[in-house]
């Protein structure tokens, strides 16, 4: 009879031979070796399913990187579960990328029946540059829909029809699975978000927090407050509370504060069911969360709900731009930013603000109108 020792030997050696020998494409015979007949593969807003998934998703990477190769740099295992830390080397259009990410394996009778991952997106766009994350995102982009239409059968009209209306739809519901994607992603980026948001702020968002926190007043409310970068800006005579999603964020948050020797409280908590009363506020704020948050029309609902009659909203983000040119960047980037990094670059916080009843008071756009910095008043 196998201990428990020897089975979490035995689960983390398939873990490793599933990136390193089956996923790098050297051995993809030996798919049915790692991969249970029922594996699921959360890969964006698609699903690989059974072992025919297991090899599209592995011939999506080849095409984008056809060198490519994964190395097992740590794992731990726990119970039907293995985490595994991995590297991705591979030549994009002739530029080489070094990739670093984690993906957890849960096993059934020996075998990989699901997987959950997540990588560095800003780091691969550092890597690539403009140009050839552009190149990515476009043939990423062609890849996945040749992947829909070969993906036919039963009801495989309606479901492609489903997933493109879901992007313009306000009832199109958010899997609960996804708040967890973004959850581990956050997790995982925690140690490196300061330094990693400190260039783009320099080079994109300069001076936008501070134009956020001295509008506000009362009791404020910080959703998808991250590692408290606004702290520093808010009025000495306001009393902050910041909701995250990230332990993990949250954790280099309150740290933040105590070296501030600033009086805040984090909740680690999601935006869309906040748990606070209604009218509990006299200001909300939301710095360059709404474009994670999975269901930001149910962020702005709620956000309605806690403040109270005459309170104000005040956002920075960046969002859809009116310029075409720069709108069809966006729209081919876009894929890639979510899957790697839970980021959309297509909304719009304006479109659900008015639905809300909000009262726009202030609005900047910025960068050809793809940063947009609100301030909007509930009605009294």
């Amino acid at each position: 009879m196998p201990t428990a020792t020897s089975t979490a030997t035995d689960q983390t050696d398939t873990a490793r031979r599933a990136l390193e020998e089956v996923c790098s494409g050297r051995n993809l015979d030996g798919i049915a070796s790692v991969y249970h007949p029922d594996f699921v593969d959360h890969v964006n807003r698609l699903t690989y399913r059974g072992h025919a998934g297991a090899r599209r998703s592995v011939a999506l990477y080849l095409e984008l990187f056809p060198d490519l190769s994964f190395h097992v740099d740590d794992q731990v295992s726990e119970g039907d579960k293995v985490a595994s830390r991995w590297t991705l080397r591979g030549t994009h259009k002739g530029r080489k990328v070094e990739l670093r990410g984690i993906v957890i394996s849960r096993f059934e009778d020996g075998r990989i029946i699901e997987d959950w991952a997540a990588s560095d997106t800003l780091e691969l766009v550092r890597q690539l540059g403009p140009r050839r994350t552009l190149q990515l995102a476009i043939t990423h982009r062609k890849l996945l829909s040749n992947l829909e239409r070969s993906n036919s059968g039963p009801g495989a009209l309606r479901r492609a029809y489903d997933r493109i209306t879901c992007r313009f739809r306000k009832d199109c519901a958010v899997r609960p699975s996804e708040t967890e994607r973004i959850r581990k992603i956050f997790d995982k980026q925690a140690p490196k978000y300061d330094q990693s948001m400190s260039r783009f702020e320099r080079l994109l968002f300069a001076g936008n927090r501070e134009w956020v926190a001295e509008r506000t007043e009362g009791e404020v409310l910080d959703i998808a407050a991250g590692t408290a970068r606004n702290l520093p800006f808010y009025p000495a005579d306001v009393s902050v509370t910041g909701i995250e999603l990230s332990p993990e964020m949250a954790a280099l948050g309150r740290a933040r504060a105590e070296e501030l020797s600033r009086e805040f409280e984090m909740v680690v908590g999601d935006a869309t069911a906040l748990p606070f009363p209604d009218e509990s506020f006299a200001t909300v704020v939301c710095t360059y969360g709404l474009c994670t948050i999975p269901d930001d029309a149910a962020a702005i609902r709620e956000a309605r709900r806690v403040l109270r009659p005459g309170g104000r909203i005040l956002l920075a983000e960046h969002v859809r731009s009116p310029n075409p040119v720069i709108r069809t960047i966006q729209r081919a980037l876009d894929p890639l930013a979510h899957r790697f990094g839970g980021d959309h670059l297509l909304r719009e916080p304006l479109d659900h603000l008015e639905a809300e009843g909000f009262e726009i008071e202030e609005l900047r756009r910025q960068k050809a109108g793809w940063v947009e910095l609100v301030a909007a008043r509930k009605p009294a």
